[in-house]
């Protein structure tokens, strides 16, 4: 009989370089309610909101072939507590607090958790971000 591998097996998420990657600068498309994980009564992540964002910057370089990450959507889970994020569609947003012991890349989908976000302020007059409200646990 074959040893289950997934059982011993952990993917790491490099959340710290995507984050740098991409200027930590994201525009934001729409949320859902996060309820948490549960081992039956005893919470192991707390309930939150799991953002879909757009990535509006990458200075990764890339391998010969490889297509930069720019204009995808991915999505993001914010463990703050909070069932809804205090967003509108369009807003820019950065994340708050990598958390690599909840991230993990599982199945070709990345699981990407941080402990907040900050609502960013668009500059209209160089179309950069600045900072703004900041909501985290």
């Amino acid at each position: 009989m074959p040893i289950r591998k997934m059982k011993y097996q952990k993917s790491l998420v490099l959340g710290e370089d995507f984050v740098s990657d991409t200027a930590n600068q994201y525009l934001y498309v729409s949320q859902r309610e996060y309820k948490g994980k549960y081992d039956g009564e005893q919470e192991i992540l707390p309930k939150g909101t799991t953002l879909s964002l757009q990535i509006i910057k990458d200075s990764a370089v890339y391998p010969e072939g490889e297509e930069s990450l720019l204009y995808e959507t991915f999505d993001v889970t914010i463990l703050d507590g909070n069932t809804r994020a205090d967003l509108v569609k369009g807003d820019y947003v950065s994340l708050i607090g990598f958390r690599e012991d909840a991230s993990f890349y599982f199945n070709y989908t990345y699981l990407l958790r941080f402990d907040g976000y900050k609502k960013l302020v668009p500059r209209s007059e160089n179309n950069n971000a600045t900072t703004g409200k900041e909501t985290t646990k």
